[in-house]
């Protein structure tokens, strides 16, 4: 489970809807990293009512470890380091998110919740009649495009697909996989 990649874009943006369901149990996830488009390691925190917070402790401490130094000098950085930069990126992912959710919504048998937060989309694919495995094989098969099954999330009906890329390459993408779909 990778609920920390709901963390994206900074302060009040938290709200990605792969887990908006976390709202109900008010739940808080941050990820330091993120907000300066670092690829992993990352640092992220909890904050969460202690019932939930020891739940999720007891998962995570047996798939991880402690965070590598280099990790927690990167964090350091990121929250210490320039940030002037933010605004422009930010609006560059913001277009690319808004492009990709709207063609994903145009396509057949295919809808998607545009997210405030995160550098992916995690599209509906129920109406396909195929489940996420399924259509993710066939989709990097057929049409050339990567996404991960939504059954990873807990979530068959979905897929997720990154915009974290060039508009072109975004372009590109949502084309080959709007002729896929169209095939279905």
């Amino acid at each position: 489970m990778d609920l920390v990649d709901s963390a994206e874009r900074g302060p009040g943006e938290h709200q990605d809807p792969a887990i908006l369901q976390l709202k109900k149990i008010a739940v808080n996830l941050a990820r330091v990293i993120a907000q300066q488009r670092r690829a992993r390691p990352d640092i992220g925190f909890l904050a969460a009512p202690k019932p939930i917070a020891q739940a999720i402790n007891a998962v995570q401490s047996h798939s991880t470890s402690n965070a590598t130094s280099f990790a927690q000098k990167g964090a350091v950085a990121a929250l210490n380091g320039p940030q002037d930069h933010l605004d422009d990126w930010l609006a560059k992912f913001d277009e690319r998110r808004r492009y990709a959710a709207e063609r994903l919504n145009n396509m057949p048998g295919i809808s998607c919740i545009n997210s405030k937060g995160a550098f992916y989309l995690f599209p509906n694919m129920a109406e396909t009649g195929l489940k996420s495995a399924e259509f993710c094989e066939r989709l990097l098969d057929q049409a050339k495009v990567a996404a991960v099954p939504g059954i990873a999330f807990g979530a068959d009906n979905n897929f997720r697909i990154s915009y974290a890329t060039s508009m072109e390459n975004i372009q590109t993408g949502m084309a080959r996989l709007e002729d896929f779909c169209k095939t279905l």
